[in-house]
């Protein structure tokens, strides 16, 4: 009759993937459809469809436990009739955090797995006692609890001392649970300190610091809507500020040529196409929790064939630039790349994986590996260099930048040249066309002389062109632009003393940056009340 009798979209605890429990009313024909939740389909949009008489649990308490080390699990819900244990080691590849759990339940086996949580500290299972002084949270760095009724209020006492600061954080509905926490921190005499219902989305996170004359508070976990039962699972988190960063990679986004429309930006995880003899460039974005110094990005020795240089984030910048390249002769296949960057004072370095962004951390595959998608692919139609890799721009000045091309014999069209990582405000001229019958191009780069703009800035260039009947997208050296300030004055005393209508001879020396020549007017603000300074004009090449 084409009537429905059964519906799932990201079930509970499988993150995207989805299960339906349903009994037919009788014997005929049925019909399952599967399509894309938002209509929209994957690249590509592989599933598996299983269908038949399966046993399964609907969810696993604990949701999590510390790495290497063994527990016994509680499997609940789904085809149980009753709650059935199995013991599991915590364990993961070198760079997880999380794994997939498939205990084994009795009959034919359904086995979408739990996802499992893997923590690097001691961790507590929930007391059975109510007794909020046998509720202790203390040496642990995670409590793993349910609210396991309609109405639960879980109580933890927290020993704490004076001027601490703490991260409390809960994990449950980013982990498959239905539990939408409210955390509440309240002093000993009941008084709420602080409190959060979200944070990380449905899950809480709050940052507080201890106030004076207390030794403990009482952490309260409850379902914001009062809902409960055996499915409501979560882990409590508590540690202190450190210092830390984490690392992201990003598409790449292809730059159109002059006047086309920008580029949409890409769906899904970043791919990198490392080309034979060519380049790529990977941008990773960092973010920082306390830490504040520089990071380097590097691949392992063991990636055969790719050398990576560059990768430097600047000490308080937010993202840097690896760049990627493939030996002529390197063998063409697909790998998992894997990038990382070192932190942190030489004797204790933080070396952090970069993830891979556009993932959803609600997929069931392999979504927590610290690697990226990457190819070692064809030769480009085209070879590109730049005559310097590191320019610099004065203030207020033009730079020029010769770029020439070794044409392949498809590349016989003319080549867009465009640039990204610029402040296009301050500096322009990034972009040009090499005609047809050329084989090089003269950036005329123009820094704005009202824009008081001084610093490094890594200037990334891309060529599209037509070849072999399709648009290829070519990637050029990353050239470092510093724009500098044509000339420094250097006091050769820093400090005057004078008496009521004295005079005082304070002497300098203009720096010039080549090749500015130009005349310098030294003029002087903010003096005390009664001095004044003559404007004094430094000719054309002179310094004093």
């Amino acid at each position: 009759s084409g009537r429905e009798l059964a519906l799932a979209d990201e079930t509970p605890g499988l993150g995207l993937d989805c299960r339906i429990d349903v009994t037919l009313p009788e014997d005929g024909e049925y019909s399952a459809v599967v399509h894309d939740s938002k209509y929209a389909g994957g690249n590509p949009g592989f599933y598996r469809l299983k269908l038949g008489a399966f046993a399964y649990a609907e969810t696993a308490f604990p949701l999590g436990w510390q790495r290497g080390r063994e527990l016994e699990v509680t499997l609940l819900g789904g085809t149980l009739a009753e709650p059935l244990k199995s013991k599991v080691t915590a364990n993961a590849a070198p760079g997880q955090n999380r794994m997939f759990l498939a205990p084994p339940v009795p009959g034919r086996q359904a086995r979408l797995p739990f996802r499992f949580v893997l923590g690097d500290a001691p961790e507590l299972i929930e007391p059975e006692a109510d007794a909020i002084d046998q509720r202790l949270f203390i040496d642990a760095a995670v409590m793993n609890g349910r609210i396991a009724k309609i109405g639960e209020v879980d109580r933890y006492k927290f020993p704490v001392s004076a001027g601490q600061n703490w991260i409390l954080e809960v994990e449950a509905a980013n982990l498959g649970s239905p539990l939408d926490a409210l955390l509440t921190v309240a002093g000993p005499q009941g008084n709420v300190l602080a409190s959060a219902d979200d944070g990380n989305g449905l899950d809480p996170r709050l940052q507080f610091a201890v106030p004076g004359g207390i030794d403990h508070v009482v952490l309260s976990i409850e379902d914001l809507h009062g809902r409960g039962g055996p499915m409501f699972a979560y882990r409590l988190k508590a540690e202190t500020p450190r210092t830390d960063f984490s690392l992201q990679v990003l598409p790449a986004v292809a730059q159109p040529p002059p006047g086309a429309p920008p580029a949409a930006p890409p769906l899904g995880p970043p791919a990198v196409n490392i080309p034979r003899g060519g380049l790529a460039i990977v941008q990773v974005n960092v973010a920082r929790n306390i830490y504040n110094g520089p990071i380097q990005l590097t691949i392992p020795e063991s990636a055969t064939g790719i050398t990576g240089e560059d990768g430097l984030i600047p000490a308080g910048a937010n993202t840097g630039l690896l760049v990627l390249s493939a030996a002529a002769d390197a063998p063409l296949r697909a790998f998992d790349l894997e990038i990382s960057g070192q932190g942190g004072a030489a004797t204790q370095p933080m070396v952090r994986p970069a993830a891979a962004a556009g993932r959803n951390p609600m997929a069931m595959a392999d979504a927590f590996v610290a690697r990226v998608p990457a190819a070692i692919c064809e030769a480009p139609p085209a070879k590109f260099a730049v005559a310097e890799r590191s320019i610099k721009i004065l203030h207020g000045h033009n730079r020029q930048l010769k770029i020439t091309v070794e044409r392949g014999p498809n590349a016989t069209e003319a080549i867009n040249v465009a640039s990204t990582g610029l402040p296009g405000f301050a500096v322009g001229g990034g972009a040009g066309l090499i005609a047809k019958e050329s084989n090089e191009l003269t950036l005329t780069l123009t820094q704005n002389p009202e824009a008081p703009v001084i610093g490094v800035f890594p200037m990334q260039l891309t060529a599209t062109t037509q070849a072999g009947g399709q648009q290829e997208t070519i990637q050029l050296p990353l050239v470092k632009v510093e724009v500098v300030r044509p000339f420094s004055l250097e006091l050769l005393n820093q400090n005057a003393t004078m008496t009521v209508g004295s005079k005082q001879r304070i002497a300098a020396i203009v720096r010039r940056d080549a090749p500015f020549d130009g005349i310098v007017k030294i003029a002087a603000g903010s003096l005390p009340q009664g001095v004044s300074l003559t404007t004094v004009e430094v000719p054309k090449g002179e310094s004093l």
